[in-house]
């Protein structure tokens, strides 16, 4: 649809327009907000040119919020979040800063009086522009996530045992580089800062606020109680490890932690308790502590080195239930070793103790077929049994395990099966018209040969 425009249409939209800029704050407006002694020392900042950065993020007819970046004492950089709101014919600030006064500091109030040189006269800086692009060319030789050099404070992940007896916590800190060498006295840094949409500390680097937001998904039900859980605790102690500031509990230099790129197997066995009974002991091939997140991975402080676990065939819920192995007696030991090589073979679980068994090797499997009459969802048909006979003992298919353990008269007999000559036997009846059908044996293999009709398949 057109639209006609007259000259008092458009004037109404240029002053529509208008409106939506805020009423720029007065010097007494940063004073009141800031306090006399930090307006002083931020129009000093102010005046010789200290503030390196500003950005209006965002402006309407009532508030406007901007951030800033302000070169400080020690030529330290302070990150500033400001959000100016008119109320009553006045400007009142609300401002956020990276520096340890964190609330409406000298850097705040050197920022606010950049803001209104910036309305007045309409145009950025020209050393600002310069001092943008510097940063921009400059970031693309950091790597995210690593300590740079000259950041004296940095951000620390320091890992410690948990609550649970399974579990490993994360603690944040914030560390200090001296000059003579070493670290200073780890101080907390607290989790509202690391969060905070305002004033993002100078020690938080590019990448960690990710490794934060990951934390928070699983944080405890106390404050500052940041668990390893689940995918988000795996995919966070790997961004963590590979930081370079990464600390075992006491935080030294000799604590860090580095991520492997080579991983650890899972490591399985049963061992006494020192009271008669044997106990499952689930652990680390090559050292290190076993943390269950997704996937599983290792800390191990000896050595300085976070690494992915192979745990094979075991999930994380399976490897929960191994942690909670019951003790067994000798003769539950006897018990659950045989149950473990005559149900259960396909689990990777070593049997408690050895069992006496007699073995079949190298044996050419001979197809066994049966003829039975049996019932399908067409009807009765004449069925085909499969089972393999190796050298007179007869075994069912499935499951395709690479042995298949059967009680024989005094002991255990175990076959080592050849799965690729038994396939071939399966192509082959295939290639003759058979199809298989599922039974309700799971171990079992039927199969039919269809026919152009029911009662011709019933009749062959």
């Amino acid at each position: 649809m057109m639209v006609a425009y007259t000259p008092e249409t458009v004037c109404t939209q240029i002053k529509r327009k208008q409106v939506l800029q805020l009423k720029t704050p007065t010097c007494s407006d940063i004073r009141n907000d800031c306090g006399d002694t930090y307006y002083n020392r931020g129009l000093s900042y102010h005046k010789h040119g200290l503030v390196l950065d500003l950005i209006i993020r965002r402006e309407t007819a009532v508030d406007a919020y901007i951030t800033a970046q302000t070169r400080g004492s020690a030529e330290r950089v302070y990150q500033q979040e400001i959000r100016l709101q008119e109320e009553a014919n006045a400007v009142y600030i609300e401002g956020h800063c990276s520096c340890p006064v964190y609330t409406n500091c000298k850097h705040v109030a050197a920022a606010c009086l950049e803001f209104i040189e910036r309305k007045s006269n309409g145009s950025i800086p020209e050393e600002q522009l310069s001092h943008w692009l510097k940063d921009l060319e400059s970031a693309a030789k950091k790597e995210p996530g690593k300590q740079q050099p000259g950041n004296r404070d940095f951000l620390a992940f320091v890992l410690k045992p948990g609550l649970n007896g399974r579990e490993f916590d994360v603690g944040f800190k914030v560390l200090r580089r001296l000059k003579k060498g070493g670290m200073g006295k780890p101080r907390n840094a607290h989790y509202y800062s690391l969060t905070s949409d305002y004033g993002m500390p100078a020690y938080v680097l590019p990448g960690d606020r990710e490794i934060v937001d990951l934390m928070e998904i699983n944080r405890g039900n106390t404050w500052n109680h940041f668990p390893l859980r689940g995918a988000a605790g795996g995919m966070a102690l790997k961004l963590m490890a590979q930081t370079g500031r990464c600390y075992w509990h006491p935080v030294a230099e000799s604590s860090l932690l580095n991520w492997s790129p080579e991983p650890r197997q899972l490591e399985l066995s049963w061992k006494p308790d020192g009271n008669g009974w044997l106990q499952l002991q689930v652990g680390v091939d090559g050292g290190g502590s076993l943390v269950l997140v997704e996937p599983a991975c290792f800390i191990d402080p000896d050595s300085g080195l976070v690494g992915h676990v192979d745990t094979g065939k075991f999930n994380t819920s399976q490897i929960e239930k191994l942690l909670k192995a019951p003790l067994l007696s000798d003769q539950d030991a006897r018990k659950l070793s045989r149950e473990l090589l005559l149900h259960h073979p396909g689990l990777a679980l070593p049997p408690p103790v050895a069992v006496e068994t007699r073995e079949i090797r190298g044996v050419t499997p001979v197809p066994a077929l049966t003829l039975f009459h049996g019932d399908w969802q067409e009807g009765s048909a004449h069925m085909i049994g499969l089972r393999f006979d190796y050298n007179g003992t007869r075994i069912d298919p499935l499951p395709m395990n690479e042995q298949t353990t059967l009680e024989a008269e005094s002991n255990l007999l175990t076959i080592h099966r050849r799965l690729g000559e038994e396939a071939t036997a399966l192509r082959r009846l295939e290639e003759w018209g058979c199809q298989w059908l599922a039974t309700d044996n799971s171990t079992e293999l039927a199969a039919f040969i269809p026919a152009s009709s029911p009662p011709e398949s019933i009749a062959l």
